[in-house]
């Protein structure tokens, strides 16, 4: 050994030179900061992505209106048009009831969405199709078991509104049908009843019955659509409205008479 050097380095156990060590990190100071590198560049790839801004909710609430949990015409279009495909696919009849109410107010139309609420069945749809108008969806249903039903929910309206004019209509889905085919034919049937309660046939004069109005008349049941002879119709207290049930559906038809009728 020469004079000024430094003698090797030994090994703790005696037992030859030891190895270099590597400077420590500069950054984390224990020598461990290019694994930490790599796992945590492997916890960024699997970091969940954030929403799609665009992207569309599962679940969406249908909107409804204020009336009674009754849907708008905009979400009820879309559900009706959902219960026609559904009744074509299963083979199934589907039974769409206009409803129209004849009168003024808020509180008039508050009644009759409560009523069909009530009266239809929790999955049936009602929609309030314009100001004073209806629209049922009646799934599973015929068009005659729907009407008996409909023409007892419009009789408990005009019992609490003896003014209302209720007219409701209906049609049966057909093969081929679009929404607004079978929602115009049920329309055109609430527009003809209404036009038979207001204005109903008359027989001649000479009849035993003709002391009720002064002649026979006969209308059609707000249920099957059968004629209802006047003389089946009974004052419920008031000079100017009557009633009856049908024999037939069992539906019960009110309608509206002059002042100087009532008998």
């Amino acid at each position: 050994m020469t004079s000024g050097a430094m003698p090797p380095l030994q090994a703790a156990n005696g037992h030859g030179p030891q190895p270099p060590v590597a400077p420590p990190d500069a950054t984390s100071g224990n020598g461990f900061a290019a694994p930490r590198r790599r796992l945590g560049a492997l916890h960024t790839s699997v970091a969940p992505r954030p929403a799609e801004p665009d992207a569309i909710p599962i679940v969406a609430e249908v909107p409804r209106e204020d009336l009674d949990g009754t849907l708008g015409r905009r979400a009820g279009r879309e559900q009706i048009q959902c219960e026609l495909e559904r009744a074509r696919r299963q083979g199934l009849p589907l039974t769409i009831v206009f409803f129209d109410v004849g009168g003024s107010g808020e509180e008039l139309l508050t009644a009759a969405a409560t009523a069909l609420r009530r009266g239809l069945r929790s999955y049936d749809l009602v929609v309030r199709w314009d100001a004073d108008e209806f629209v049922c969806a009646i799934p599973g249903r015929s068009s005659t078991a729907a009407a008996q039903r409909v023409g007892r929910i419009a009789a408990s309206v005009t019992k609490d509104f003896p003014d209302a004019a209720v007219s409701p209509g209906h049609a049966q889905l057909e093969e081929g049908d679009t929404m607004e085919e079978v929602v115009h034919r049920a329309r055109q049937d609430s527009s003809r009843r209404r036009a038979q309660a207001q204005a109903p046939e008359t027989a001649p004069a000479g009849s035993p019955h003709d002391a009720l109005a002064g002649t026979v008349a006969s209308v059609s049941c707000f249920g099957c659509g059968g004629r209802l002879p006047l003389s089946d119709f009974v004052l419920d207290g008031l000079a100017t409205r009557r009633y009856a049930d049908c024999g037939d559906c069992g539906a019960t038809t009110v309608i509206h008479l002059d002042a100087g009728s009532g008998g």
